[in-house]
């Protein structure tokens, strides 16, 4: 129940200091409940009338009321510091992804990442808030209950020295079998957590293909494994906290039977024998406590232990490296690039130069490792291995070399496009100067008339001010591309095009008319477009044929088809596929 992982939260020695002197402020006041109501108990039970007793009563009484204050200040102490832990701890979460970008992302899941930031946080402050009092006072009321029952009776001290031992022991056991069982249960829900998210995006995909009803077995079968999961869990931890509940019961009652024998044949005395019988189910109730809510707690380990393992690997940034802005004589030399993903290889030690503004053609068919080496390209994800060597000038003396273009420098110079520009919920103006909020109206215009969008923005209700992406306005895909171009002009920092396939699902009527517009926007920019289609060829200054995440070939498109090689092949195999 006790993770290590809580010793790594902030100020926590100081907070488990605090919470030592709450347990001992209640432990002292239960002591002094238990002998003001045995003393009080005895005397009536004696004889002693009501006035000569009163004291021991208002002793139990102001002891009692006492562990009620104690215990609401320490509950509001740790409610408090749940919640600045909580709110560090989303806020750490949500700056460490925001600073690696997709690749944190991509790593847990959509969806469990989304769970970790909403509920699993909000798991971790419950089980700050549970844990932290529990096992202090299973550490401190059980030896200053031992104490004070050891002074009334050591008898009954050394029995219930010797049982407590035990006690943690079989819970140790138990629990083992308990935390086993929740682990298996968080894994089944992120799991679950990333189907549903992959599943809601894709729910137009599965209609389209007329597979929505084959895919809803597919959902059963992962919320099933995750409620099997969930009741085994439950199981296991109900058993083990019956199971502890015996055990402390037979202890209490252990003890209780031997008090009962040595008042019989007058080894001991009533008073010290009431106080260690009011004494002993406050001793054996921390561990109680701290079992039955073990399973309660299980939830909340693994949120911690999972969303420690996110932030150990979004916060591996790479040191900052302010590079230069890419102009006409800026080369880029990248060396021995490999990219793997479980072991799969989708780059394998590739080595070019990136040099001014050149247009690159990426050339090979699904699966060649095009997106992956645009990917890293664009500072999105960070190479398996390989050297990028930035210099500013062809001539210059010194260069840069790191291992990532993970660069704010970097990718403040680029403009990435995908097959489906990613269009935010807002304002179309908001979509529009997402690279250059701060741009005129006046160019916006003038770009709005270059790109063909006049007519999506007069058909609008609120022009430009309309809604558009995630519950707002939907756009055909033409429309999607050409407000990315427009991002593209309306911030000419931008001097790093990368296109990875823009046009794949376009028809070729609309893919035409997009090229046009397209081909004006690269002009002098360093731009590496990855494509099948073939009509593109004759815009690149050279061509990058890549195969099996290999650069196979790399030239000019007439000296690569002189060589009759791969390229000819690889044109041949597309025309074959109806490629354009």
């Amino acid at each position: 129940m006790f993770d290590r992982e809580l010793l790594n939260l902030p100020n926590i020695r100081s907070t488990l200091v605090v919470l030592v002197v709450w347990s001992l402020l209640e432990a002292t006041c239960i002591v002094g409940q238990a002998a003001g109501l045995s003393l009080a108990l005895v005397g009536l039970w004696e004889g002693a009338r009501f006035e000569q007793v009163i004291g021991a009563f208002s002793g139990f009484s102001c002891s009692f009321i006492a562990v009620r204050l104690v215990l609401n200040a320490r509950e509001r102490f740790i409610d408090g510091y749940a919640t600045r832990v909580a709110s560090t701890m989303r806020a750490d979460l949500f700056d460490s992804i925001f600073r690696t970008g997709a690749p944190a992302v991509q790593a847990f899941g959509t969806g469990t990442t989304a769970t970790m930031l909403l509920e699993g946080v909000d798991k971790v402050q419950d089980y700050v808030k549970l844990v932290l009092p529990k096992f202090v006072n299973m550490a401190v009321l059980p030896v200053v209950f031992a104490l004070s029952i050891w002074i009334a009776d050591w008898v009954s001290g050394v029995v219930v020295v010797i049982l407590l031992p035990s006690m943690i022991l079989l819970m140790q056991l138990i629990g083992k079998t308990t935390a086993e069982r929740s682990r298996a249960q968080h894994a089944a829900f992120k799991v679950m957590s990333n189907h549903f998210v992959d599943s809601v995006r894709g729910v137009s995909t599965l209609s389209t293909f007329e597979v929505s009803k084959t895919y809803a077995s597919r959902v059963f079968a992962v919320s099933e494994r995750f409620r099997e999961a969930t009741m085994r869990m439950l199981k296991t931890a109900t058993l083990s906290g019956s199971v502890l509940d015996l055990f402390a019961t037979l202890a209490i009652a252990a003890v209780s039977i031997m008090l009962g024998l040595r008042l019989i044949d007058g080894s001991l005395v009533l008073l010290p024998a009431l106080f260690v019988l009011i004494l002993v189910p406050e001793y054996f109730r921390p561990i109680r406590e701290f079992a039955s809510d073990y399973h309660a707690s299980l939830d909340g380990v693994n949120s911690l232990r999972t969303i420690r393992t996110m932030l150990a690997a979004t916060n591996d940034v790479p040191p900052e490296v302010d590079l230069p802005r890419w102009e006409r004589t800026s080369v880029l030399q990248v060396r021995h690039l490999s990219k793997r993903y479980d072991g799969v290889s989708a780059l394998v030690d590739d080595s070019f130069t990136l040099q001014g503004f050149e247009c690159i053609g990426v050339i090979g068919v699904s699966g060649s490792g095009k997106s992956t080496l645009l990917r890293i390209l664009a500072g999105l994800e960070d190479p398996s291995s390989g050297t990028f060597v930035f210099d500013q000038t062809q001539t210059t003396s010194t260069a840069q070399s790191h291992g990532t273009l993970r660069q704010a420098s970097w990718q403040q110079q680029i403009a990435y496009i995908p097959q489906d520009p990613y269009i935010f919920r807002g304002t179309l103006r908001e979509n529009l100067t997402l690279y250059n909020p701060h741009a005129s109206d006046a160019r916006i215009d003038e770009v709005i008339d270059q790109l063909g969008l006049r007519a999506l923005v007069d058909e609008l209700p609120a022009g430009l001010l309309s809604i558009i992406g995630e519950g707002g306005r939907g756009l055909s895909g033409g429309q999607a591309q050409r407000i990315a171009l427009a991002r593209v002009l309306l911030d000419e920092g931008r001097t790093i095009l990368l296109f990875d396939e823009p046009t794949a699902h376009l028809d070729i009527e609309m893919e035409y008319e997009l090229k046009q517009i397209m081909l004006e926007v690269m002009k002098d920019k360093l731009v590496i477009f990855a494509t099948h289609r073939l009509h593109w060829l004759d815009s690149f200054d050279r061509v990058m044929v890549l195969e099996a995440g290999s650069i196979v070939e790399e030239g000019s498109v007439n000296a690569l088809f002189e060589q009759d090689a791969h390229l000819t092949r690889l044109v041949s195999a597309l025309r074959g596929g109806d490629a354009s």
